[in-house]
C-alpha cells in the first residue's frame, strides 16, 4: 500500500499559528475607550454636601462681615458718647427658595447633618465666632449666649445656630387673631314698666319668680333679648336667663327696682271690708301690688313683645306691661294742672305743654333771664298723666261715697318728667306762669302748680287740698252742661 507523506500536522500547526498571529495583530491596531464607572451614592453625597458647605461658608462668612462692620459703628458710636441700641442684621423677609436640603437647613438653622463630623466641626467653628461677635455688639460685656428653644406656639419668628433671628418668609400662612364683638341691638337699653300682684307667703321669691318668667316669655318673642340693671353705675351685669336671677333683694332690686317704700312687699290693708255689709266675709289684708321699672335689650321691637308677652303676664297676676314714655331710670309728677278738663286728649295736651316750654326757653334767653347752670341744657322730656292728686291728711275713705262720675271728675292731669330735670322744669314752668303764656291756649281759668307732700307747709297743703276740690266741682259742672 503506498504511504501519505506526514504533511497534515504541519498544516494543522501553521493554521494554528496564523489565528494566534492574526488576533495579537487585531489587538495591537483597535484604539481602546475607557469604561465610565458611575460612582457611588456616598461619593454622590459628599460632592453635593460639599458645595452646600462652600454656599453655606461663603454666606456665613458675608454675616460675620456686616457684622463686624456694625461692631465697629456701634464702638465709634459708643466712643463718642451715643447710647443707642445695636443695630442688628436681618435677612430678607423673602428668600429665594434653593435646593430643598438647603432651603430646610436654613430655616431651621441646621446646615449639613447627613453630611459626615468633619463637616458639622467645620460650620460649628464658623457659627462659634459668629456668636461671639453678635455678642460683642449687644453688650460691651461679654456674656453666655444661651440657646432658645422655638416652641410650637411660636410660629412666627425663627432662631439659627449664630443667634440671628430669621423672619418668616412672606409665602407663610399668619395666624388670624380671634377678635371678640359685643351684640349690638337695635332696640338697646329700652325701658319698661309694670304693675303685678304678689300671692303666696314668700312675697320676696314671688316677685322674682314673676320676673323670671317675664324674661322667659321675652326671650321666646326674640332669643337674644336681654335684661339690664335700671342703673348701671354698680356694675351689675346683663341677665340672659332666668337662672342668673339671684333672690337676695340688694342684688335683684337693681334690676327691677320698685321704689323706696320698705313696705311694698307687705300685705295691704282691705278698705272694703265693712262690717254689716256684703263684704264682711272678705280678708282682713289682700296681697301687695308693686310697679317695678326694667330694661331690656332686644332686637325685635318693643310693641311686639308687649302684644306678644302682655296676655302671659296677665294670666300670672300682672295688671299691665308697658314701655315708659319717658325712657328714664326714675321720674316725679313734681307739678299738676287744674281746671283743664280731664277728659282731653293726652297727646294733644303733651304737644302743647312741649310747645310751651319751647317758648319759655327761647323767651329766657332772649331776655338773659336764664341761669347759667341751664345754658346750654336741652329741653327736658316729660309725659303727662291722668290720676287722682294724693291730698296729705285726706285717705281716700272720705270720698268713698262719691258717684263714678264724681270719682272721674277728681283725676286732673299730673306733669311728669326725670327726676334730675326737675329744677330746670321749675324754673320754665315759673316764666309760664309769670308771662302767662297758657293763657292763649288753655285759658285763664287753668292753674299750673306744684304739688305737695307731708314736709310742705300747712298753709300750702291747705290750698292745695281746697284747690282739688274746687276742680272736681269745675269738672262735674262740665259734664252737666254737656248732658
Amino acid at each position: 500500500m503506498k504511504r501519505t507523506p506526514s504533511t497534515i500536522p504541519f498544516i494543522i500547526l501553521f493554521a494554528i499559528v496564523a489565528f494566534l498571529v492574526s488576533c495579537c495583530t487585531a489587538s495591537y491596531f483597535t484604539p481602546q475607550f475607557p469604561i465610565r464607572i458611575m460612582p457611588s451614592r456616598a461619593t454622590r453625597s459628599t460632592q453635593e454636601a460639599a458645595r452646600r458647605r462652600q454656599d453655606d461658608e461663603a454666606m456665613a462668612a458675608v454675616i460675620l462681615q456686616k457684622q463686624k462692620n456694625a461692631g465697629k459703628n456701634d464702638g465709634l458710636k459708643a466712643s463718642n458718647g451715643d447710647d443707642t441700641n445695636p443695630i442688628q442684621v436681618f435677612l430678607p423677609s423673602v428668600v429665594s427658595p434653593p435646593s430643598a436640603p438647603n432651603l430646610t437647613s436654613l430655616l431651621t438653622g441646621h446646615v449639613g447633618q447627613e453630611v459626615g463630623n468633619q463637616a458639622s466641626s467645620d460650620m460649628d467653628i464658623n457659627l462659634q465666632e459668629v456668636e461671639q461677635v453678635e455678642d460683642i455688639a449687644k453688650s460691651p460685656k461679654k456674656k453666655k449666649s444661651k440657646k432658645v428653644k422655638s416652641t410650637k406656639e411660636d410660629t412666627s419668628t425663627k432662631r439659627d445656630r449664630s443667634g440671628s433671628n430669621l423672619k418668616k418668609s412672606s409665602f407663610a400662612t399668619q395666624p388670624v387673631a380671634a377678635t371678640s364683638s359685643v351684640k349690638d341691638y337695635k332696640f338697646e337699653r329700652v325701658f319698661y314698666e309694670a304693675g303685678l300682684e304678689l300671692k303666696g307667703e314668700d312675697k320676696y321669691n314671688a316677685y322674682v319668680k314673676h320676673i323670671g318668667n317675664l324674661l322667659e316669655n321675652i326671650q321666646l318673642v326674640d332669643p337674644l333679648a336681654i335684661m339690664h340693671a335700671v342703673d348701671e353705675s354698680g356694675g351689675a351685669k346683663p341677665l340672659g336667663s332666668k337662672s342668673e336671677m339671684s333672690t337676695n333683694m340688694t342684688v335683684f332690686l337693681a334690676y327691677a327696682p320698685v321704689g323706696r317704700n320698705a313696705k311694698a312687699f307687705q300685705p295691704k290693708k282691705n278698705n272694703d271690708r265693712r262690717k254689716g255689709r256684703k263684704g264682711k266675709d272678705e280678708p282682713d289684708t289682700l296681697d301687695p301690688s308693686v310697679y317695678p321699672t326694667m330694661v331690656f335689650s332686644s332686637d325685635v321691637d318693643p310693641e311686639i313683645i308687649i302684644s306678644r308677652v302682655t296676655h302671659e303676664f296677665g294670666r300670672a297676676g300682672g295688671f299691665y306691661f308697658r314701655k315708659k314714655q319717658l325712657q328714664c331710670e326714675e321720674t316725679m309728677t313734681p307739678f299738676i294742672i287744674y281746671f283743664l278738663y280731664t277728659f282731653n286728649d293726652i297727646a294733644t295736651l303733651r304737644g302743647e305743654l312741649t310747645s310751651l316750654l319751647e317758648e319759655a326757653l327761647q323767651g329766657m334767653k332772649d331776655d338773659l333771664t336764664l341761669p347759667d347752670e341751664f345754658e346750654y341744657a336741652s329741653l327736658p322730656d316729660i309725659n303727662i298723666r291722668r290720676g287722682v292728686p294724693k291730698l296729705p291728711g285726706q285717705p281716700g275713705s272720705n270720698f268713698r261715697d262719691y258717684s263714678r262720675e264724681m270719682q272721674e271728675a277728681r283725676r286732673a292731669h299730673l306733669i311728669e318728667c326725670d327726676i334730675k330735670e326737675i329744677p330746670f322744669l321749675r324754673v320754665l314752668i315759673g316764666y309760664i306762669k309769670e308771662m302767662k303764656l297758657a293763657v292763649r291756649i288753655w285759658g285763664g281759668h287753668t292753674h299750673i302748680t306744684e304739688t305737695v307732700d307731708w314736709d310742705s307747709p300747712k298753709g300750702d297743703v291747705s290750698r292745695f287740698v281746697r284747690m282739688s276740690q274746687d276742680h272736681t266741682n269745675y269738672n262735674m259742672s262740665l259734664v252737666s252742661v254737656q248732658v
